[in-house]
């Protein structure tokens, strides 16, 4: 089949290549585990926010549902009430 020079020369080669990829390519995989990373954490921010507003119509905790509404109802009369158009 193979001659033993052939196949030292199999073994030899990904210990020269894993020498000289991780020193071209490990740049390019740090880049893109601190991009990958702040693309997860931007994510969990979202998924945090979306939650959050989803508990709130949910009633999940009924006095801070029930502030919300209030404001939003107290906004709503103002809004009503003054004038955005100032006739001169």
């Amino acid at each position: 089949m193979y001659s033993i020079s052939t196949v030292n020369h199999f073994v030899r080669v990904p210990t020269v290549c894993r020498y000289y990829c991780t020193r071209i390519f490990s740049p390019y995989f740090q880049a893109m585990q601190e991009i990958t990373l702040q693309v997860q954490n931007a994510l969990g921010k979202v998924a945090h926010i979306l939650e959050s507003i989803g508990n709130v119509f949910n009633f999940s905790v009924p006095f801070l549902s029930w502030l919300a509404l209030f404001i939003l109802t107290v906004a709503t009369i103002l809004l009503y009430l003054v004038p955005l158009r100032w006739e001169a």
